[in-house]
């Protein structure tokens, strides 16, 4: 049971992930803008590593997080949005 979920969330991660390249590269050439789908790529990547059954997989789990150009931009968002708060909080202080 564990392959087969390890095998889905593999190809789930895939599939997204390419899709997510080839509408960046196609933004890039013909100058118009895509839609990325953020997060799905990603997450089912790092689960699958997760739950790999093959041993030292498990410890690469992050690397679908910044493969993945949807789930890459979304978290460098967050993590500038929480540099700028914790900066302007440590200011009010």
């Amino acid at each position: 049971m564990q392959w087969f979920f390890f095998i889905v969330l593999s190809a789930l991660c895939v599939l997204i992930v390419a899709d997510n390249d080839a509408t960046v590269v196609r933004a890039w050439f013909r100058k118009k803008g895509g839609s990325l789908v953020p997060l799905i790529g990603g997450l089912s990547g790092m689960l699958a590593l997760l739950i790999s059954p093959l041993p030292g997989w498990r410890d690469w789990w992050w690397v679908p997080l910044v493969a993945d150009v949807g789930t890459a931009w979304l978290l460098a968002a967050c993590l500038i949005a929480v540099c700028v708060w914790t900066v302007r909080r440590s200011k009010v202080k």
